[in-house]
């Protein structure tokens, strides 16, 4: 009886580990091979210094047939392309502010984000053609410019040409914006405000954020 008992036990240990192993590999395997995942839903942002995310993932199955943002990484785990699509299908309304699709180039500290519409022609996003970050050697985003289709300088529907972003003694991120004219302006007509400072928790979402006048002795904190 023991016997039988200890051969039983042994296979059982035997079958569960190669099941594991099978596991194991067909995950690092599909990962490493792919370099894509597909989610229901983008999460919600209040400043371009994010970078898009998804929310709600969804297994490649579930994607050949509901609507989806497909999520596209290269071997250094950079984002290089987001699209909103059903399977092979190129969708045109989803939340990537008026494209159906988006990437990113990366050619030393620079990080370039581009705007396709369903039949991959380059579109302009609010005004903008091309938006061109400035990376610090850790990946941080330090600063955003636009650009036309030629290539100049150009104002988002905002009036906003750049944005500097650093981070603050207090951890606080800053974010400023400016104008053409190198002049610090508002965010938009119904947010007139001119600097943001904001942090995030351990899972990328914002917990703080606090808007400020421009003149130091008017300014006010709206907190959330």
């Amino acid at each position: 009886m023991k016997l039988k008992q200890t051969f039983f036990y042994t296979v059982t240990a035997v079958v569960l580990s190669f099941a594991l192993l099978s596991c194991n590999s067909n995950t690092s395997e599909k990962k490493t091979k792919s370099g894509v995942m597909h989610f229901r839903l983008l999460q919600f942002s209040e400043t371009p210094f994010d970078i898009e995310k998804g929310t709600h993932e969804l297994t490649d199955k579930e994607a050949r047939t509901v609507n989806n943002y497909k999520f596209t990484y290269d071997v250094s785990g950079r984002l290089t392309e987001v699209a909103y699509c059903r399977g092979d299908e190129i969708l045109s309304y989803g939340s990537l502010g008026g494209a159906a699709r988006i990437t990113y180039t990366y050619d030393g500290d620079k990080q370039v984000k581009h705007f396709y519409n369903k039949v991959n022609e380059p579109i302009t996003s609010g005004g903008v053609f091309s938006a061109e970050y400035t990376l610090d050697d850790k990946g941080f985003r330090t600063g955003l410019v636009f650009f036309d289709e030629d290539g100049n300088p150009v104002e988002n529907r905002n009036n906003i040409n750049y944005y500097t972003w650093k981070e603050l003694e207090n951890g606080l991120l800053q974010e400023r914006r400016y104008n053409l004219a190198n002049e610090e302006t508002i965010l938009n007509p119904f947010c007139p405000f001119y600097e943001l400072r904001f942090t995030y928790d351990d899972q990328g979402y914002a917990i703080r954020m606090s808007n400020y006048q421009a003149d130091p002795l008017d300014k006010y904190d709206h907190s959330v």
